[in-house]
């Protein structure tokens, strides 16, 4: 690039300066020193040429120094704010997830009222079948021995089922508590983190993501526990099915030996009933417990603009 030959007038003379900036700009700095110059001659008379330069380029110093850290004290509030609105977008989006969250614990809630529902129609089936027996009872005792066989298998099996679904309860309850133990420690953590760089910050939101997906996978498998259940409960319709039509072979049965067949269905179904709503209370549970941990998020969030506002101070 060619360099450019300009010539300045400071404190009355003339200098030749070769620069590859343009001559508008070469006069402006010329310009300056020389104002700078004759400023500090008006103040006093008793400093020679070498003082005046010397106290001149220290004026100019002085301010581009103070010019400089304007601009780096500008950058770094940009970057903060900058840092602050990533985080803030990032807590929405982590609350965003948490309120889709409760709206699927909303619906499990829903498939756990349908369930009970449909325990409850099952039941009124169970009772129209009793009636219906009471009216053809006229069995041998021999018929009525395999029927109550047939009913006793049946009473087993959802035995079988309820200790299944309790143990699913157990386990999902055991997932929870796990992930609020972690949560605790995240959130320790998290109090930690605050009292370091941006940096450290935005690798505490990524951990917080991680966090929310597992709690989402684990919503995710509770709901297949869920369908798992319902799919035990379509089996149940289909062995009552199957008790219909083998309702002829109950006909026989004496009157009082089915009764007490039928009492104890019905103090069965009432268990089954007893559990649905113990398993209703706890999906309450932790819908309670998602929006206090949401709560949690909220404070954290507190805590950090009230770091950042000291910080700036």
């Amino acid at each position: 690039m060619e360099k450019n030959r300009i010539s300045v007038i400071i404190d009355g003379n003339t200098y030749n300066v070769i620069s590859d900036d343009d001559e508008m700009h070469v006069l402006t700095v010329a310009e300056m020193v020389d104002r700078q110059i004759r400023d500090i001659k008006k103040k006093t008379d008793s400093l020679n040429p070498s003082m005046v330069s010397v106290l001149s380029a220290m004026n100019i110093a002085d301010e581009f120094i103070k010019f400089r850290d304007i601009i780096n004290d500008s950058k770094r509030v940009q970057t903060r704010n900058n840092a602050l609105e990533l985080m803030e977008k990032q807590i929405k989006n982590l609350r965003n997830e948490l309120q889709n969250s409760q709206g699927t614990l909303e619906k499990s809630n829903e498939k756990v009222f349908f369930l009970q529902r449909k325990l409850t129609d099952k039941e009124e089936e169970i009772q129209n079948l009793k009636n219906e027996h009471q009216n053809y009872l006229e069995s041998n005792d021999s018929e009525l021995e395999n029927s109550l066989k047939v009913l006793e298998d049946e009473r087993n099996k959802n035995n079988a089922i309820i200790d299944e679904a309790n143990e699913k309860i157990s386990y999902l309850k055991g997932k929870l508590s796990d992930k609020e133990e972690e949560l605790q420690n995240q959130l320790n953590e998290q109090q930690n983190l605050f009292k370091n760089n941006n940096s450290k910050l935005e690798n505490r939101l990524k951990t917080l993501e991680e966090e929310t997906n597992m709690k989402q996978a684990t919503i995710d498998e509770a709901n297949e526990k869920i369908l798992y259940l319902q799919r035990k409960l379509d089996d149940k319709e289909e062995n009552i099915q199957s008790l219909q039509n083998e309702q002829q072979n109950f006909f026989d049965a004496t009157n009082n030996e089915l009764e007490n067949n039928f009492r104890v269905l019905e103090n069965e179904n009432n268990k089954n009933q007893v559990l649905v709503g113990e398993a209703n209370e706890k999906v309450f549970y932790l819908q309670r417990k998602l929006t206090d941990k949401e709560e949690e998020l909220q404070n954290v969030k507190k805590e950090f603009e009230q770091f950042l506002e000291e910080f700036e101070k």
